[in-house]
């Protein structure tokens, strides 16, 4: 009898506490929820105003390793309503490094016939004409690829942002001129805003980044607009980075490469001879003034 009621004062705390642990997580929890859901509401009413404002134009996405093993043959559509129109795939970042599915993402996106690019994931702290080289190396453009990209979003404590500038400016200019078409600057708006509006790089298409719930990115210039990283598309089991271009189809295609022209020697007007201009040696004087 005393045992027994003395077990049962003893399990008295313990149930309360085990009741009190209880009562207090469960309203946490639940707010939690309701936040979650809340902002699940606002993002889903965010995308469905964002594609209705963006109703005329057109969306796509960009893959990399991050998105595993796609299966392309079900690659049609975002949320299963919004077709994808174009694909963009990181292929190289750094000097040296190749992404580990670009070369599978490459050859299937070609095989579905879509309107694919390849982007080059730029590091500040690495020699950017050997960047540009490993890039052009392991991506093969052709005719109808949609222009390289250079991705860049950050630089190193030290740098000073005109060394980042004209380090960027080698690595376009020399994947320019390998390819025939300028490349587009894939960036941030915030990093745009603090180191590249300058003006020096108008002349490049931009494709901005802003994830805020916003309709358009405060850039005006903006050509492409990734403004999702974590979208859903068929085929990807995973978060995929939505975009969308402004403009339609056939102005995406307008800044696709183009067939370079190729010389016709034929056509050349002969060249004359050369003649051989003998030199009259005669002693070097310099003239140095000390």
């Amino acid at each position: 009898m005393f045992k027994s009621h003395s077990l049962g004062l003893a399990l008295v705390p313990v149930l309360f506490l085990y009741t009190a642990t209880f009562n207090v997580s469960k309203p946490a929890d639940n707010i939690d929820f309701k936040a979650k859901t809340f902002h699940n509401f606002s993002l889903q009413k965010h995308y469905k105003d964002l594609y209705e404002v963006h109703s005329e134009k057109i969306f796509g996405i960009d893959v990399s390793h991050h998105q595993s093993h796609i299966d392309w043959d079900e690659v049609s559509h975002i949320k299963d309503s919004i077709e994808v129109s174009f694909v963009f795939a990181r292929a190289t970042f750094g000097s040296d490094k190749k992404d580990l599915h670009f070369d599978r993402n490459w050859k299937m996106a070609t095989e579905k016939k879509m309107l694919k690019g390849a982007y080059h994931f730029y590091r500040p702290m690495q020699n950017p004409i050997l960047q540009a080289q490993h890039f052009v190396k392991h991506v093969k453009l052709e005719e109808g690829d949609l222009p390289p990209v250079l991705d860049i979003e950050s630089k190193y404590r030290r740098q000073k942002p005109a060394s980042l500038r004209a380090n960027l400016k080698k690595w376009l200019n020399y994947v320019e001129n390998h390819y025939g078409v300028k490349p587009i600057i894939y960036t941030n708006d915030g990093f745009y805003k603090s180191y590249l509006n300058t003006g020096e790089f108008d002349e490049y298409p931009l494709w901005i980044a802003n994830y805020n719930q916003v309709t358009a990115p405060r850039n005006s210039r903006w050509v492409l607009w990734q403004f999702s990283e974590k979208g859903k598309a068929t085929g990807i089991k995973t978060n995929v980075d939505l975009n969308v271009f402004n403009g339609s189809l056939e102005d995406l295609k307008k800044l696709a490469i183009v067939k370079k022209q190729e010389v016709i020697t034929d056509s050349l007007p002969a060249r004359e001879p050369v003649t051989k201009i003998e030199l009259q040696s005669k002693p070097l004087v310099l003239d140095i003034q000390l």
